[in-house]
């Protein structure tokens, strides 16, 4: 199918070259028009004289009219066809009279009437019938239109219009059918692929078609014939959704390839809208809207440079479907700023670079897809081969599974004999040990009671060794180390008449929190050693505390209370407080030492 295409495509390039127009109103030869020449003028112009021109490649700018007539003798009896070739001129008036001044031909066109040109072609024409022989007629012609248009008239034979007609609507038939079968094509594919690139293409690929209907007039010949606004500025609103849609669709061509910022496409289509605006209401812009459209491309083209596209077989042919159409387009565009010149080629060089890059760019779709699946298909491979590894290597670590399996339960049950026997022996030797734990808790509790007795003689006997000697301070840590030794002492003191809760009165305790704390079983109310004793609330070491008292108690007399701060290393003050607390305590206490230590802790 492919080949019947390029056939179809050479064969309509063949078909327009055939005969090159060379019969125009100014100057041209070969022509059974004799010596012409046009005189014009244009209502930009700061005057209104005729002026003389040759006008093939005249533009006329936006938004203004031309004036032009011409003088000519016919060498041929045979009908003339006077064509405008510029479907943009929204406004004609022409006439052809001879030397007499008779009327011998008339064309009024006004686009917004809709499309009543004669012939059933796009362009307008005026036919003056069997004209006479060497009889000197004058054309005259006025145009206007919002579009810069061509002020270019072509005057033929009947027989080389019918000739140029044939060979220039068969390359339109041709580029309409391909543009309608690509665009099929592609919403077929969409549709069983569920490929949004393809839908893409194909707008762009209808996008393309409406611009090149649009330009050429087939649009508001066959198509739109009555939307006369929409004509007017279809091709403008036509290149810009062109634009969009290959932007877009090269966004999507690109997905799974290559990283892309998505601001490159949503900005350059948002100034290209916001051209596409300037441009409707200012008139003046539309005259570069086509260089605009060029630089697009071109940016396009940029980016694609930028990815590094070329890197792939697919991307290569991609690259070369928009430099097609880019190049195309730059002819398009010195055509039309008169930097070449002027044919039908130039006329419809964005059409051909549109036919070639449609069928490359198809071409191009096709090998992105398959390239897609093809890796697609690799990494299914690369997963089969992964996941038959994994298998194996399941089927290994399951055999080794089962291996160490058997050999565990061998090895378990070597160890249920060996533990059953090691649990007889440690049974025997429990029951042993259990008897032998009896016997030391009857011992300990022995020792205990035994070192209680001991160490409560121990400290009272050294409390009364003290009595009413000078004793240092380091002599005194040796019987009480740490506070923890002054809390039993103290305890011991406290409690050594038998123990009764001061909430509730009950005699029944177990051990508190605290160190030598008592807890009564009853109300739960817990009692500290310190509770209600001389060294309740002590911000010091206790240590010091009691050595504080005991001195005041035992020796008094012979040592001062700077003296006594120095030694243990505390604020005189601290010291005289807590020795004026002791006495305060003791003041009714009798002589008697038990008493007097018995005051001290209750």
């Amino acid at each position: 199918m492919f080949r019947y295409w390029i056939s179809f495509f050479l064969y309509a390039l063949a078909f327009s070259v055939l005969g090159n127009d060379t019969l125009h109103i100014n100057g041209a030869t070969h022509t059974e028009v004799f010596e012409p020449y046009l005189l014009f003028r244009t209502s930009d112009q700061p005057d209104t004289n005729w002026r003389t021109i040759h006008f093939e490649h005249t533009m006329l700018k936006p938004s203004s009219t031309f004036e032009g007539q011409a003088f000519f003798k016919s060498m041929s009896d045979k009908s003339l066809v006077f064509e405008w070739p510029d479907n943009k001129i929204e406004q004609i008036n022409a006439c052809i009279t001879n030397s007499k001044g008779d009327t011998c031909a008339r064309l009024l066109f006004n686009d917004m009437d809709g499309y009543n040109a004669q012939l059933l072609i796009k362009n307008q024409v005026l036919l003056l019938h069997h004209p006479d022989i060497h009889e000197t007629y004058k054309l005259y012609y006025k145009i206007s239109g919002h579009n810069p248009t061509y002020v270019i008239c072509w005057a033929r034979s009947m027989d080389d219009f019918l000739n140029r007609f044939i060979k220039e609507y068969s390359w339109y038939g041709i580029f309409t059918g391909m543009i309608l079968i690509v665009f099929l094509l592609n919403m077929l594919f969409f549709i069983i692929l569920k490929e949004k690139t393809f839908l893409w293409y194909g707008l762009y690929t209808i996008s393309l078609g409406i611009f090149h209907w649009s330009y050429t007039g087939l649009g508001f010949q066959w198509i739109w014939s009555e939307l006369t606004l929409w004509n007017r500025y279809a091709y403008m609103y036509a290149t810009f959704f062109m634009l969009s849609f290959q932007f877009i669709y090269f966004r999507y061509y690109i997905k799974n390839l290559i990283p892309l910022n998505s601001w490159y496409i949503k900005s350059i289509i948002l100034i290209r809208l916001l051209i596409l605006m300037i441009s409707i209401f200012k008139t003046n812009m539309i005259e570069w809207y086509f260089l605009l459209d060029f630089l697009t491309f071109t940016y396009l083209l940029f980016l694609q440079f930028k990815i590094r596209l070329y890197a792939t077989l697919h991307g290569k042919m991609f690259m070369t479907s928009i430099s097609l159409l880019l190049s195309c387009y730059l002819i398009f565009i010195l055509a039309f700023y008169h930097i070449i010149d002027s044919s039908i080629w130039t006329y419809n060089a964005i059409a051909m670079g549109g036919s070639m890059e449609l069928l490359i760019g198809l071409l191009a779709l096709a090998l992105r897809f398959k390239f897609l699946s093809d890796e697609k298909n690799n990494l299914q491979v690369s997963e089969i081969i992964s996941l038959t590894e994994i298998t194996v290597l399941k089927d290994q670590l399951i055999s080794e599974i089962g291996e160490k399996e058997r050999i565990q339960k061998e090895i378990n049950k070597e160890l249920e004999i060996k533990i059953a026997e090691r649990t007889r022996e440690l049974a025997q030797k429990n029951e042993d040990l259990e008897k032998l734990n009896i016997r030391l808790n009857e011992i300990s509790s022995s020792l205990d009671k035994q070192n209680w007795s001991l160490n409560q003689e121990l400290s009272t006997d050294r409390i009364k060794l003290m009595w009413g000697k000078k004793i240092s301070y380091e002599e005194f840590i040796k019987t009480f180390p740490a506070d923890k030794n002054v809390l039993r002492f103290i305890a011991e003191l406290k409690w050594q008449d038998g123990y009764s809760c001061k909430k509730c009165g009950s005699t029944d305790w177990s051990e508190g929190t605290q160190y030598y704390a008592r807890k009564c079983n009853t109300c739960k109310y817990e009692e500290s050693v310190t509770a209600n004793t001389l060294f309740h609330g002590v911000k010091f070491s206790l240590t010091k505390a009691l050595y504080i008292s005991l001195t005041t108690v035992i020796n008094r007399e012979s040592i001062s209370v700077k003296q006594l701060a120095a030694e243990i290393d505390l604020r005189e003050a601290t010291v005289w407080a807590f020795r004026k607390k002791t006495l305060d305590k003791i003041e009714h206490a009798s002589d008697n030492k038990g008493e007097i230590l018995k005051s001290l802790m209750q």
